[in-house]
């Protein structure tokens, strides 16, 4: 029958022939041959959608056939795009089933612009996406309802707890016996292997390691007295489902048969476990990641746990996607900067071909915490008056408190700072627990619109992770949640819905976002005592830095201050050593950039030059001569400023002050200390120097001479 079909088929050709019938006559039949049939056109092979856009790393990425792949990419890479992309680009070819496939993500706001992106995509069947705890919650509850094994008590606030159990004595240092007993949770140690681990690990917590140990014993006893279970526990309780029980485990993997997992370097140790367990002897392994972006150490997160995934899965295909595609070239040098130096080797992001070059990122050295306020107020108004929105700028700090003081400075000045989005309420609150799956739909169409969106987004996610939804299951699942992973809240505390106004955030909150315009605040350290981390806290806190720079895509800017108050009276300051190499780029950057005109604001502000014959403004003119010559001389002053003192000419005077006194110089010391470009400190200091040179330029006005 084969052969007929191939005969048969292969008798269609580009000549047609037919036979007549029997002649009548007998002397049989005649082939009469027909013109050919013109050939069909075949239409030319288009692109696959999913791939238009992509550079040839990131191709690779999305269409390599192995089935186990590591993505080290950089900031910026794209690295939700090729992973959303690839998902979709195996189920159009046929090898994924998104019913089968799971996602895992560090934050639930992540977990949901994921399947928004593969919704876009054009996926009908959406793949389950969730946290590691919200997906070992939901595994959890399916092994206890089919053994029908009664659900533990969480236990969501541990330090609470630790506070009764530990003696008087050491209260005052419960903040750090806390983090001890995380940081053990988080390495998947038992209180007895504590010590060991913490002393291998360089580990400094200012607590006796026998503290942690007993106070850690006693946690763990009240835990099982109680029946309670934290956080820690969820993960730890379903590998061990998995690992006790092979009936139990073969139903999940065949369930979740395609593994993804984002940002692979934030792992630690538990969760790495936990990861082995869902893998089984599976190699359908998909992870992305970028060590330089690991700063969770201090919550066991180990960047080294990227190179152990062959582990999970045998052999496996590493990609590297080392092209910034989000940041302007400048940006993506000197965050690299920040990198160079350290313990650990590191693979350096690299500016896209083609992107379009931006302003040289400045380096502000400001008097205390005071001036630093100020000089970030007038650095964001600058880019605002220039047409960059107030939502897509932001400032960034080390710690909530420094966060906290900036976001006060800028209100003071009348710059709108995003409200704090507090959606750490339960969204389970009046809602119905008892009743049925439809009654909680008409329960949440009745809620108002803002609510509504939060708890809708939950219980999407909450439904395509569990077996059996319900209403009770939801409102169990939520609470289950650690707070940092619920929504519009991230960790640091961070909002992920920033409105109406500039976003103030930690670095770590900062971290998976970006903006138009970043300020990177408080990059300095006491002067006269030495780095407070060593070793691999150091390359976190340099990694900090650079996840911090890489947030800014087009406009960024750096402050430091040379004193600030910690409680006990002023304390000199010096530079970070980490902006080290990103000020010396800067003057690379700037030493061969071509001069930038002024902001449109400053020469919309200027007065039209005349040409030499007539009374029309001259064609294709930024300033006046005599603003040009007080340029060159200002930066004369600067660069003499700033050799005799031993710094960076951007620390004496910024490029946006020197412009703006350029085009319009002040008339006195008073005048200048006015300026909010200047403030009346750098005024006092530098203000009869400055003068001088203004006054020495020939052709323009002489400054009044500073009052006595």
């Amino acid at each position: 029958m084969s052969t007929r079909r191939a005969s048969s088929s292969g008798s269609r050709s580009s000549a047609r022939t037919t036979s007549s019938s029997k002649r009548r006559d007998g002397t049989g039949s005649t082939a009469v041959t027909l013109p050919p049939r013109p050939l069909r056109r075949i239409p030319a092979v288009t692109p696959d959608p999913l791939l238009v856009g992509l550079d040839e790393a990131q191709r690779h990425a999305v269409t390599t056939p192995s089935r186990a792949v590591v993505v080290r990419a950089a900031a910026g890479a794209g690295k939700t795009r090729v992973l959303t992309r690839r998902i979709a680009h195996r189920a159009g070819r046929g090898d994924l089933d998104p019913m089968h496939t799971l996602c895992v993500t560090f934050t639930r706001p992540a977990a949901a612009e994921l399947r928004r992106r593969l919704t876009r995509l054009g996926l009908r069947d959406l793949p389950a996406a969730g946290t590691f705890h919200a997906v070992a919650w939901a595994m959890l509850r399916t092994h206890w309802h089919d053994r029908r094994i009664p659900a533990p008590t969480l236990l969501t606030d541990r330090r609470t707890l630790l506070a009764r159990l530990v003696d008087r004595d050491d209260r005052p240092r419960l903040g750090r016996i806390s983090a001890e007993i995380d940081w053990a949770r988080a390495n998947d140690l038992t209180p007895a292997a504590y010590a060991a681990a913490a002393s291998a690990a360089g580990r400094r917590p200012g607590v006796a390691a026998r503290t942690v140990r007993t106070a850690f014993e006693a946690v763990e006893a009240a835990k099982r007295s109680a029946g309670l279970v934290d956080y820690d526990d969820l993960l730890a309780r379903c590998a061990t489902a998995f690992e006790d029980d092979p009936t139990f485990a073969a139903a999940q993997r065949w369930r979740h048969r395609h593994l993804h997992v984002d940002e692979f370097q934030d792992v630690n140790p538990l969760q790495f476990r936990l990861l082995r367990a869902w893998v089984g002897d599976g190699d359908d392994l998909f992870v992305v990641g970028d060590p330089n972006q690991a700063i969770y150490g201090w919550n066991g997160a180990d960047p080294r746990l990227m190179d152990r995934v062959g582990e999970l899965v045998g052999a496996l295909e590493v990609v590297e996607l080392p092209t910034n595609h989000r940041s302007s070239p400048e940006i993506v040098r000197v965050s690299a900067a920040a990198l160079i130096g350290g313990d650990a080797p590191r693979s350096l992001p690299r500016p896209a071909p083609g992107r379009e070059a931006g302003p040289v990122p400045t380096v502000i050295a400001c008097d205390d915490a005071a001036d630093e306020g100020a000089a970030v107020l007038r650095t964001l108004r600058r880019w605002h008056d220039v047409g960059t929105p107030w939502t897509s700028l932001a400032v960034l700090a080390r710690t909530r408190a420094a966060a906290a003081a900036l976001a006060t400075a800028l209100r003071a000045g009348g710059v709108p700072v995003a409200a704090a989005d507090d959606d750490r309420d339960d969204p389970t609150v009046g809602l119905p627990t008892d009743g049925t799956w439809a009654d909680l739909g008409d329960a949440v169409r009745a809620l108002a619109p803002a609510r509504r969106t939060v708890v809708e987004t939950a219980l999407a996610e909450y439904a395509a992770l569990e077996q059996r939804p319900s209403a009770e299951g939801f409102a169990a699942w939520w609470r289950a949640l650690p707070p940092a992973e619920r929504p519009g809240v991230d960790l640091g505390g961070a909002t992920t819905t920033p409105w109406r106004g500039v976003t103030v955030a930690t670095f770590h909150a900062a971290k998976g976002r970006e903006w138009h315009g970043v300020v990177v605040a408080g990059l300095d350290v006491a002067e006269r005592s030495p780095l407070r981390v060593v070793g691999a806290d150091r390359d976190e806190e340099q990694r900090l830095c650079y996840v911090a720079l890489s947030r800014a895509t087009d406009l960024l800017a750096c402050t430091w201050a040379l004193e600030r108050d910690r409680g006990d009276g002023p304390q000199a300051r010096r530079r970070s050593p980490y902006l080290e190499a990103v000020v010396a780029t800067c003057r690379t950057l700037q030493a061969t950039a071509r001069p930038a005109p002024p902001p449109a604001a400053v020469r919309a502000a200027l007065p039209p030059r005349r040409s030499a014959t007539g009374n029309d403004p001259e064609p294709g003119t930024d300033t006046d001569a005599e603003a040009s010559r007080r340029r060159v001389a200002l930066v004369a002053w600067r660069d003499g400023r700033a050799r005799a003192a031993a710094v960076e000419p951007g620390t004496v005077l910024d490029d946006a002050a020197l412009e703006a006194l350029a085009v319009d110089p002040p008339v006195d010391l008073d005048d200048l200390a006015r300026r909010a470009e200047v403030g009346s400190l750098r005024a006092a200091r530098l203000g009869p120097s400055l003068l001088e040179a203004l006054a020495a330029v020939p052709g323009t006005l002489r400054p009044v001479p500073p009052r006595p």
